[in-house]
């Protein structure tokens, strides 16, 4: 517990003196051990709590839900970036109600690579084509390089007859496989290329083009064939990647 100096200091002391000496010692590391605790559990607490206002905004749905959902994750990342929080996040992925383990996969894609503890919980909600696997696929992407075990399932999405798999999974592995970015942007822009696919799902194929940056490169041909889409929602998904991807493109095409 002491050092030799500390020792041969204590055998020169009279007894009333080394008493009071190692109380005051003894007071010194229990008051460490207070502080050291506290710094280990008080951000616990404090994740505990903003997860459990994000559930609650599930619980009490109103017109303010949306705005009540941004401040809920804001306060789940303002403690230490939010990893804290991910144990509680991937207990709610796993156990909660259809709607909390949606939210709760919204707040694992907002932490980004602080979540890579929830990765198998990410890819186990991968299955089916529900809203859910869909934004597992956007946490795993947000995850980014980390997420490396989602990549044989991601690269079987691109073969998916489902637009959305195709596209949330496409977008996903361009963030998180280097190696399979070529596959994946080609998936992505055969979505958006395609006229007989609803102009929702290649709406969402621009969107998460632009998401990727100059990275996107290679998708500005067929952003620039999309902004001339009869689809404005679609035209104008395109014109705002175009912007995030190559912004000499985009006046080029008009939408300076």
């Amino acid at each position: 517990m002491f050092s030799y100096v500390g020792q041969r200091f204590l055998v020169v002391l009279r007894p009333q003196h080394k008493i009071a000496f190692l109380a005051v010692a003894w007071a010194a590391i229990a008051v460490l051990v207070v502080i050291t605790s506290w710094s280990i559990f008080w951000p616990q607490w404090q994740a505990y709590r903003a997860v459990q206002a994000l559930i609650h905004c599930v619980a009490a749905q109103d017109t303010e839900f949306n705005s009540r959902l941004d401040q809920a994750i804001d306060g789940i990342k303002r403690v230490q970036g939010g990893k804290p929080a991910v144990p509680f996040l991937i207990r709610a992925l796993k156990r909660g109600k259809q709607e909390e383990r949606e939210v709760a996969v919204m707040a694992l894609a907002e932490i980004g690579p602080n979540a890579e503890a929830a990765v198998p919980a990410l890819i186990d909600a991968m299955s089916g084509t529900t809203d859910l696997s869909m934004v597992a696929r956007l946490a795993l992407g947000r995850i980014g390089p980390r997420a490396s075990a989602a990549v044989p399932i991601l690269l079987s999405d691109l073969q998916s007859q489902d637009p959305d798999v195709r596209v949330y999974g496409a977008a996903a592995l361009c963030k998180i496989d280097d190696q399979s970015f070529g596959l994946a942007i080609k998936a992505l822009v055969e979505v958006l290329d395609d006229p007989h696919i609803n102009a929702l799902h290649r709406e969402e194929a621009a969107q998460q083009m632009g998401e990727l940056g100059d990275k996107a490169l290679p998708c500005v041909p067929a952003l620039l064939r999309a902004v001339l889409d009869d689809d404005g929602d679609l035209s104008t998904a395109a014109a705002e990647a175009l912007k995030r991807i190559d912004p000499n493109a985009s006046m080029s095409a008009g939408n300076g």
